[in-house]
């Protein structure tokens, strides 16, 4: 899991695997993900730096999922997290993320209001703001990286299915 944020998407899926890395670059959301899941013994907990992903590499990783994570990835987060995941997956590994679709960019939406006056008050902190994407770009970025590329679907919010190939 990579962004557990409180772990409620893991609690959903520690039973189904045999075992669930969370890996986060915030210490405090690790710690809120730890008491969400303690009944998991399968569960580690990992705290990463920024696009750092070598502490899972060689591990056997078959899937990787990020949940509202990539919503705060501008174009270059994007890019960096997909290399590392790319190092880290097994050939034939999944991975699943969501993004925010620029093509269905609405200035009215009320969570890009509250994101826009958030970042009105403090421009340094962009990485907690929501950014807009687009799919094609990603695309191109995850094929030129070696990944087959599935859109699971489509919208404001589109979901997208990464085949490491080679």
């Amino acid at each position: 899991d990579l962004g557990p944020g409180l772990g409620y998407i893991a609690n959903e899926i520690a039973n189904d695997v045999k075992h669930l890395i969370c890996v986060d670059i915030s210490s405090s959301f690790l710690e809120k993900c730890k008491s969400e899941l303690s009944d998991h013994k399968n569960v580690s907990f990992l705290k990463i730096n920024y696009a750092n992903l070598k502490s899972v590499q060689g591990v056997g990783t078959t899937k990787v999922y990020a949940t509202a994570v990539m919503i705060h990835f501008n174009i270059y987060d994007i890019y960096l997290y997909l290399q590392e995941l790319n190092n880290c997956l097994m050939p034939g590994g999944k991975s699943l993320f969501d993004f925010l679709e620029m093509l269905e960019f609405d200035s009215t939406d009320d969570t890009f209001k509250r994101h826009a006056v958030f970042y009105s008050k403090d421009r340094s902190r962009l990485e907690q703001v929501i950014q807009y994407n687009n799919f094609v770009a990603i695309k191109n970025i995850a094929e030129q990286l070696g990944f087959q590329v599935t859109k699971l679907r489509e919208g404001k919010q589109p979901f997208v299915l990464l085949e490491k190939l080679r």
